[in-house]
């Protein structure tokens, strides 16, 4: 989750591995890109035996796919009264929070449990877990339009440990949704990070990089020095590309949604292009 004061923070997470019985098989990844989400989605949730969990920024259900995506979810919990569903949503967030109630207005009285986040947080992962044994999650909103009109890509993760770990941290901020949860979890070549555990990891990530970098962001919130650790990894990109890196940085523009989004990421860029980062695409 990021903080309200500190929206550029987004969740990256990452695992997997195949169930088979009481074996695993490696862990493996899986890209879900743009449409393919839908599909995957609803396949993941027929697997689902034991428990869903559900932390998502926007999960709109008026109509189209998120619709029916609600629906099964119903159907599901008709069908298995024994299989546990918890969702969690953005509560308060403008034009966000009042759709998200309509989610929770919807489902109410079908035995699935839906809360509000704490309004002192921006719950901006868009996660889904099942079994404790696989996961959905990347940068798809539970929206139409995100499903429709975005460029969005996620992971689907197989594993037992990276799995389990993020059903944690689900179930620990639905109890607890007005505190940071941060998890770092380990599973072969699989590694699971929340919240303010992907600062430094993104450091790294950067820092090690070698020969080259391409950075997809939705947003960078630069507006001066006292953003100090947005600051400091856009100083890490520029430090890349002065010794070698070929970086390469894609940044959302829109000329009618969200315009501060677009001020702040041509801010950034701007930033970027001064000090040596030529490539950079919106």
């Amino acid at each position: 989750m990021a903080t309200k004061n500190h929206p550029w923070l987004i969740v990256i997470l990452a695992g997997a591995a195949l169930y088979s019985g009481s074996v695993f098989a490696a862990p493996s990844v899986t890209l879900v890109a743009d449409p393919a989400y839908q599909q995957t989605l609803l396949d993941l949730l027929d697997r689902a035996r034991q428990r869903v969990a559900i932390v998502h920024f926007s999960f709109f259900t008026e109509e189209g796919f998120t619709r029916q995506v609600a629906e099964k979810l119903v159907a599901l919990k008709r069908e298995k009264p024994e299989l546990a569903i918890r969702i969690l949503l953005e509560g308060d967030k403008a034009g966000v929070g009042e759709r998200n109630q309509k989610t929770l207005a919807l489902l109410a009285g079908t035995g699935i449990e839906v809360k509000l986040d704490a309004p002192a947080r921006v719950t901006h992962a868009k996660l889904v877990v099942v079994d404790g044994r696989e996961a959905l999650l990347g940068s798809h909103n539970l929206s139409n339009n995100s499903l429709r009109n975005n460029n969005e890509t996620s992971l689907l993760i197989t594993s037992p440990e990276a799995a389990a770990a993020l059903q944690a941290w689900a179930e620990t901020v639905m109890e607890h949704p007005g505190e940071l949860t941060t998890t770092r979890c380990d599973d072969g070549p699989v590694t699971v990070l929340t919240d303010a555990s992907y600062y430094e990891e993104a450091r790294r990530m950067i820092q090690e990089a070698r020969t080259s970098l391409d950075l997809a962001m939705y947003f960078i919130a630069y507006r001066d020095e006292q953003d100090v650790q947005v600051k400091s990894l856009l100083d890490e990109l520029v430090a890349a590309a002065a010794r070698g890196v070929w970086v390469r940085v894609f940044l959302e523009q829109s000329d009618t949604f969200s315009l501060h989004i677009t001020e702040a990421n041509r801010r950034a860029a701007c930033f970027l292009r001064q000090r040596g980062v030529q490539e950079i695409y919106f």
